[in-house]
């Protein structure tokens, strides 16, 4: 299983829960700085970008699930959009989970930018996939912050 934002705070969490119950996770990373805790916890680590489309076709080879985490910026659209783009050159037909944020008028999360690219990743890939949805304002004290 492929995780993207590997080293977020939505990974931290899900990263040693998918290795406790037996699941080989492969992360994709950015910052290569960070890798090392990842590789402590028997993750293959591979390092890209998603503003960088042709550093994902290594990542996505031969996944047959992928956790899509995109950020909460302008560009988290673009960033599914380029790692689907990976998963239609590689020719392989992972389930795809899309994990987005939304918030509302107090949240700087405002409109769920990830959400409206990536929504339907079924639809753009032809491939199984689902989406899962956290409301900011009420995610944030889980972190220990505001949204």
């Amino acid at each position: 299983m492929l995780v993207t934002g590997a080293t977020g705070n939505v990974a931290s969490g899900l990263i040693p829960a998918l290795r406790s119950a037996g699941v080989e996770v492969r992360a994709l990373v950015h910052d290569e700085s960070k890798a090392q805790p990842l590789r402590d916890q028997g993750v293959e680590v591979v390092i890209g970008d998603l503003d960088k489309p042709a550093t994902l076709d290594a990542a996505v080879a031969g996944v047959d699930k992928i956790y899509l985490l995109t950020d909460n910026r302008p560009n988290g659209g673009q960033h599914g959009i380029n790692l689907i783009d990976a998963v239609k050159r590689s020719g392989g037909r992972p389930h795809i989970v899309r994990h987005g944020m939304f918030g509302d008028s107090r949240s700087r999360i405002k409109d769920g930018f990830a959400k409206e690219a990536t929504d339907n990743v079924e639809r753009l890939t032809g491939h199984p996939a689902r989406s899962v949805e956290t409301f900011a304002h009420d995610f944030a004290g889980f972190f220990g912050g505001s949204s």
